[in-house]
């Protein structure tokens, strides 16, 4: 051997020389430890497992004990029992969590070291070697739950303790009656009937069905298959894994052969939610407890068993009002008009905390661990037009669009999308109010493209935290909401808090605080991470979108979503496609509460329900969750934020008002008209014969004083009158935009055209301004049609009747 690769070897020998002294300390440690903290750990009288608990309870915001969580369905049943009518069920078990239960006394030193290596190599405190003795001694008998190295070895002493006391069939029976089964029950025996609706004492339970219940403890959130599809899904895999284990031969034997496994594998989970219904426990406020629960486990840590055995004081945001109206408008059938395909879902969030104060569970949830089809996501159609157009378009100007910009609403073609309005009419140019009350798509879609940008939109989207593919990326999803997977009641909730908590968002949450007394001391949980908080829009931005979007509530699509005792209200109504579904995103200072109904039926398009719209379903809702929520709490409209000034109407650009008269004593003809805005400028035009129009003035000002006409028998010969017409054409400079008075005819009189001092020249003339009353400033604007005559108006002189308007 060269030496080249004795130097290679040498560093490799030292290497797993220097891993197992590390091993071999740790595990000496471990056992010093051990052996010290025997003495004291723990006992428990497993006789007394049914009657431990410890419930937790939910508060709202003013302290007031609304709920309690935990409180979980259990019924003991024996070993014995079990195995005489399903003896494989504990050896599935066995097989999953503990193969060589029966061998050990309470630790599996082959996988303690198995598990120390790893996590020395992986340089982590994952929890690994359990067995069913140290699950039961964790679970049940101590109170500390965090995941130290201290908890893990008080843990062993305790499991030592446990299997010097008890028989491992007692052990095995108490561990079957506690481990968590999701859904609120405990024990083997619930976990059958809300399952399979079986019972392990009277029921024989098939393959599958054993294989499931085995694979459940390790995640029964994860793998529930009432919950989601996605869910069920994952409960098939854990299955699978499950199936497998029991036909492999290792330290136990097989427990099924590969046929049974492979006839197993293609089987259906066999689960209903029926059972679940009939054995499940039903109390108030599941929709809301049921988010509790999960955000404890996914922010705070805090696992279900300690859920039921702590004593947790939970404070939220519910609102009972709020919780118990959302509850029972989304169950009774006038909601959906007594049509059975459809169903609803609706979120309250206060816009100020984040926090949820009432969660719609649907129509037929029947409580914990049922799918909460009220928060399915769904398109959510023109709700989403304030979010992803509307708002950034008023951000990216800053405020220079407003309600009053002016939006062309016609015919428009994006890389071969045309949008078209509900009502298949296109309005011209309108308002951007009349856009967002009448929630016209064309305008939407121009809006977008012109204003707004696809990128920008998408970008917005996502930071108020919707759920947007990569294919939503695209003009039609943004503008009509026609997202790929869509957006749930309280995503959508989420997102237009922006608008009623000036331009902030964040995120929406149930949890404020945990606290728990342990040991005579009150201590409060730290979450794992606290709710995000972001700036969206500038408050300009909020404050203007808010004020588009009362005028939805006051005059738009949203009129019946209007609150009682005329409370201010703000929101915004959406339809999809084929009227598949239905939403209302509205708010008020106080809370955002958006609520949907969608069509259920496979075939929607079959089973058509041409009145489902935001408008007529989903505003009923929002009004009676709202109209609850805030009973007692005083009436206050939206404020303005500082330093933000309202928006500015522009002017009206419209034909000047013309009038022209002849002084006889000034010997010239006065024209003067009004001015629509400083910017414009003027063209003063005059004619003899009323069509031949010449111009005698052009610049910004308002009047005009022509003493070049002349003037009928004086030094002029011929005739006895005269007659000249004027008209004003007004240019917008900016625009090129161009208006043009109605013609104004001026005769003049032989016997008015005599000045009393011929001899001197004409005296300077002062201007008289036109008429400035509301009534003219305020008159539509009405453009002049090509294809129309305009006719002349005649102006009375001041020294005489002659000048009538002409017919």
């Amino acid at each position: 051997m060269d030496r080249s690769r004795r130097k290679t070897n040498r560093p490799k020998r030292k290497k797993r020389k220097l891993i197992f002294l590390t091993l071999l300390t740790v595990v000496l440690l471990i056992a010093g430890g051990i052996t010290a903290v025997i003495v004291q750990g723990k006992t428990f009288d497993l006789n007394q497992l049914g009657n431990i608990q410890n419930n937790s309870a939910i508060y709202d915001l003013d302290g007031t004990k609304v709920a309690e969580l935990g409180n979980f369905q259990r019924e003991i049943v024996s070993l014995k029992d079990i195995k005489k009518t399903n003896p494989l069920l504990p050896q599935a078990f066995l097989k999953v969590e503990d193969v060589r239960y029966y061998q050990h006394s309470g630790i599996d030193y082959y996988a303690l070291g198995r598990a120390v290596y790893a996590n020395l190599i992986q340089r982590g405190k994952s929890q690994g070697a359990s067995t069913i003795t140290m699950q039961v001694a964790g679970n049940v008998i101590l109170e500390d739950r965090q995941k130290t190295y201290t908890r893990k070895i008080k843990e062993i002493a305790t499991a030592w303790n446990l299997e010097q006391k008890y028989s491992k069939d007692q052990i095995l029976e108490a561990y079957l009656n506690y481990i968590y089964f999701g859904n609120n029950v405990r024990g083997i025996q619930m976990a059958s009937k809300i399952y399979f609706g079986k019972d392990v004492v009277k029921d024989r339970l098939t393959i599958p069905e054993i294989a499931f219940l085995a694979g459940l403890p390790k995640a029964p959130e994860a793998y529930n298959p009432y919950a989601s599809e996605k869910s069920a899904q994952r409960a098939v895999e854990r299955r699978k894994i499950v199936l497998n284990e029991m036909a492999e031969k290792n330290e136990m034997n097989a427990l099924i052969t590969e046929e049974e496994k492979q006839k197993a594998l293609h089987q259906t989970l066999g689960t209903d939610e029926k059972y679940l219904v009939r054995y499940g426990k039903k109390d108030r406020y599941q929709p809301y407890k049921q988010f509790v629960l999960k955000e404890l486990t996914e922010r705070f840590g805090i696992i279900p068993s300690d859920v039921e055995n702590r004593g947790f004081r939970i404070y939220t945001g519910i609102n009972t009002r709020a919780q118990a109206e959302t509850d029972r408008v989304l169950k009774q059938d006038s909601t959906y008009k007594k049509r059975a395909i459809l169903d609803g879902g609706s979120a309250t969030v206060d816009p100020r905390t984040g926090l949820i104060a009432a969660i719609g569970g649907g129509r037929h949830y029947e409580g914990q661990g049922f799918r909460i089809n009220g928060q399915l996501p769904i398109q959510p159609g023109s709700a989403i037009k304030p979010l992803t157009v509307y708002a950034p378009a008023i951000e990216k100007s800053g405020g220079d669009i407003n309600e009053y910009t002016i939006i062309p609403d016609r015919a428009i073609t994006i890389n071969g999308y045309s949008p078209r309005n509900y009502d298949r009419i296109f309005r011209g140019d309108v308002p951007l109010s009349e856009v967002v009350k009448n929630s016209l798509n064309a305008a939407t879609v121009w809006l977008l493209d012109n204003k707004v940008g696809v990128a920008n939109s998408f970008q917005t989207a996502q930071k108020l935290g919707l759920p947007l593919e990569k294919a939503d990326q695209n003009i039609a999803p943004l503008a009509l909401g026609g997202l790929t997977k869509g957006v749930s009641p309280l995503q959508l909730a989420q997102a237009y808090t922006a608008f009623a908590n000036n331009g902030v968002v964040i995120k929406a949450h149930a949890v404020k605080e945990v606290k728990v007394t342990e040991n005579g001391m009150e201590k409060s949980i730290r979450p794992q991470s606290e709710p995000e908080k972001k700036r969206v829009f500038s408050p300009k931005t909020a404050y203007y979108m808010t004020r588009l979007l009362e005028q939805v509530v006051d005059s738009g699509t949203g009129r019946s979503a209007q609150l009682a005792g005329g409370r201010p209200a703000a929101g915004k109504t959406g339809t999809t496609n084929n009227n598949i579904a239905a939403w209302f995103a509205g708010y008020t200072p106080q809370y955002v509460t958006v609520a949907m109904v969608y069509n259920t039926s496979k075939t929607p398009l079959e089973n058509r329900v041409n009145d489902l719209t935001g408008g007529h379903y989903a505003t009923t809702i929002f009004k009676d969750v709202m109209d609850k929520a805030l009973s007692g709490v005083p009436i206050v409209g939206f404020s303005k934020p500082a330093g933000v000034e309202e928006p500015i109407p522009p002017y009206t650009f419209q034909a000047p008002q013309l009038q022209a008269t002849y002084s006889k004593e000034y010997q010239a003809i006065q024209a003067n008209w009004s001015s629509p805005s400083e910017r414009v400028t003027y063209q003063l035009q005059r004619s003899e014969d009323g069509s031949n129009f010449s111009t005698i003035f052009e610049g910004a000002e308002t009047s005009y004083t022509d003493q070049s006409i002349q003037i009928p028998g004086y030094n002029f010969t011929g005739g006895q009158s005269k007659t000249y017409y004027y008209r004003v054409n007004a240019i917008d400079p900016q625009t090129r935009e161009e208006h043009t008075s109605s013609p104004v005819k001026v005769d003049i009189n032989s016997n008015q055209s005599r000045p009393q001092q011929p001899d001197q020249p004409p005296k300077p003339f002062t201007p008289r301004q036109p008429d400035q009353s509301p009534s003219n400033q305020d008159r539509p604007n009405r453009q002049p049609n090509p294809d129309e005559q305009q006719q002349p108006q005649q102006q009375e002189n001041q020294q005489g009747p002659s000048n009538r308007p002409l017919p």
